[in-house]
């Protein structure tokens, strides 16, 4: 052979085997895992479904602004520099077209609806200041828009009604050092060792007593992180009622208050796989974390975890009526978390009705010795004709069985359903003699079904909060007895959980046992369970190899699709080296 031949081959192994230990050097100190499949960017189409319900992109909202700004004949601030007596744009959002357009659309029956947007408009500069909503349209090229303000909520809004702003936040933080606490300037500094940098602040909401009012208690905090449990035991209530700020005051109240597993030998499964839409959203001290979850037999769940931190207070006097003790002068303050979903549920078509399924005993004589008596379990039926009978109480006794029932039936000769299961640990809601208990009237009700309106779109309005006393959307309202049989439906489920701090608690709320939600089960829906047809089911006895393909079909599925770990071997129950 040719030395020089020779000399490049060796040459060239040793290249290999170079690259080679590397490889598998840099592998052995990986953790092994499921390899990711690679991205693929889906193009959408301007005929695409998906965009029926797809957020507004950063160009449209872009666009959305700049005709509202040149066809109002205002002149609007924006948002970020707004004081409350000037015009602005406050929100703008996707506008959801009406269900009937979308069904029609999505059936290929109709044209696809066109693509608008909620403008939210704060009018400060006007003689009736008020807010105003818009729905702005064809996107992405808006050529009109319609005030809905008044087909929605009945009226205009009343502008004390508005939610705060970053801007209205940071003018109050302005007032409370150069008003607020310019009044007492030893005391702070000696007592709370106050340097104009050092306390953060909290408000509340309702904002004051009756409708109109707009006095906020602002709680103050050390200036640490997580200042939610650091509360220095001052608060200040605050009328900025004025659209003029200058005339913002101290009201010089009370600075303190109270706020929250026989014979044969043989093994089935199925992994639970499960897809999972996940959103997290902060509000306030607290993140809730949301999850849609469809599962292989069909369900879906909504659930909601709840951490953060938890809500508390200054340690004085008899506050542990209150709350507990969770640090040196913090109180955790009882609180209540109520969620209300709405469900727009179809079943096999739009038009269903609610049925309720439970059990009752029933005495019997024995067939097999009638001198005896036994109390044997029976089904009961019932359907729930009108809005009356199918709003059920916060703490009321509810059929352990509800589901929509669809006009069609399966081969076994039941309706085919889809049930409602609330998964929920409310606390008590706030007595109806309330003057604000109509805002949030949602949470008598565990579980309620009414026709479903486009006029009812929510069950509640984010100007509720600042006004309960006067409720832009009372929900009660919605409840008038008209009849659900063969209609289309809307469940409106409520769950919750009572939340007394502990120690616990600090530095944050874990979501272990804050999980509350719902679940629709199909019920008769299919002729047996539709995951008994997924490839990752299994099912074989002892004498079997549970390796062939054959037999366990999960054992040949790569291991990007399966993503299985690797066991070791064991003994179970007459199965060896599983």
């Amino acid at each position: 052979m040719n030395p020089k031949l020779l000399h490049v081959l060796l040459v060239g192994a040793a290249v290999v085997i170079f690259a080679l230990s590397c490889v598998l050097l840099s592998r052995g100190r990986r953790s092994p895992s499921c390899e990711s499949q690679p991205r693929t960017e889906q193009e959408t189409g301007s005929t695409s479904q998906s965009l029926v319900f797809a957020d507004l992109t950063p160009a449209e909202l872009a666009q959305v602004v700049r005709y509202l700004q040149g066809h109002l004949g205002l002149r609007l601030v924006d948002a970020a520099h707004a004081n409350p007596s000037d015009n602005c744009i406050a929100s703008v959002e996707l506008q959801v077209p009406a269900k009937a357009e979308v069904l029609q659309f999505l059936d290929g029956a109709g044209a696809r609806p066109p693509r608008e947007a909620l403008a939210v408009l704060y009018f400060g500069d006007q003689p009736d200041p008020n807010v105003t909503e818009y729905v702005v349209g064809p996107l992405p090229t808006p050529a009109y828009h319609r005030d809905v303000t008044v087909r929605r909520y009945g009226g205009k809004v009343p502008y004390h009604r508005r939610p705060m702003l970053g801007t209205e936040y940071e003018q109050v933080g302005a007032f409370l050092k150069t008003v607020a606490f310019a009044a007492a300037p030893t005391f702070l500094k000696e007592v709370l060792e106050y340097d104009s940098t050092n306390v953060a602040f909290q408000s509340a909401a309702p904002h004051g007593f009756q409708s109109g009012d707009r006095k906020s208690w602002f709680a103050l905090f050390q200036n640490v992180s997580g200042f939610f449990v650091h509360p220095v035991g001052l608060e200040v209530l605050v009328d900025h009622s004025s659209l003029d700020t200058s005339r913002w005051a101290n009201l010089g109240s009370p600075l303190r208050r109270h706020y929250s597993n026989l014979q044969s030998l043989y093994y089935g499964g199925l992994v639970n796989s499960a897809l999972v839409v996940r959103s997290i959203a902060t509000v306030s001290s607290h993140d809730y974390v949301w999850d849609f979850i469809f599962y292989q037999n069909g369900a879906i769940e909504g659930k909601v975890q709840a951490t953060g931190y938890a809500s508390s207070s200054f340690l004085y006097g008899d506050g542990l009526r209150y709350g507990n003790r969770v640090w040196d002068h913090t109180l955790g303050t009882i609180r209540t978390h109520f969620i209300n979903y709405k469900v727009d549920l179809d079943v096999g078509g739009v038009k269903n009705s609610l049925v309720a399924h439970d059990m009752a005993f029933e005495v019997v004589r024995a067939p097999w010795n009638p001198e005896q008596q036994i109390e044997r379990p029976r089904l009961t039926k019932k359907v729930l004709d009108t809005e009356d009978q199918a709003a059920f109480r916060l703490q009321a006794k509810m059929p352990r069985y509800i589901y929509f029932a669809a006009n069609s039936k399966n081969k076994w000769g039941h309706q085919r359903g889809y049930r409602i299961q609330v998964t929920s640990s409310a606390g008590d809601h706030v007595p109806e003699a309330s003057s604000m208990e109509r805002a949030i009237s949602w949470a008598r009700y565990q579980l309620a079904v009414t026709r479903r309106k486009e006029e009812e779109p929510t069950s509640t309005s984010i100007y509720n909060q600042n006004d309960p006393w006067t409720p832009t959307v009372a929900f009660a309202d919605f409840i008038n007895n008209e009849t659900i049989t063969n209609e289309d439906l809307v469940a409106w489920i409520t769950a919750g959980f009572l939340h007394i701090p502990h120690s616990e608690d600090i530095p944050n709320t874990v979501t272990v046992g804050n999980s509350v939600g719902f679940l629709l089960r199909p019920y008769n829906y299919y002729d047996l369970d539709p995951s008994i047809y997924s490839h990752d089911g299994v099912f074989f006895t002892s004498e079997q190899d549970f390796t062939a393909c054959e037999v366990n079909p999960v054992a040949c599925l790569p291991q990007t699709a399966s993503c299985l770990p690797n066991f070791p071997p064991f003994t179970y129950d007459g199965f060896q080296n599983m």
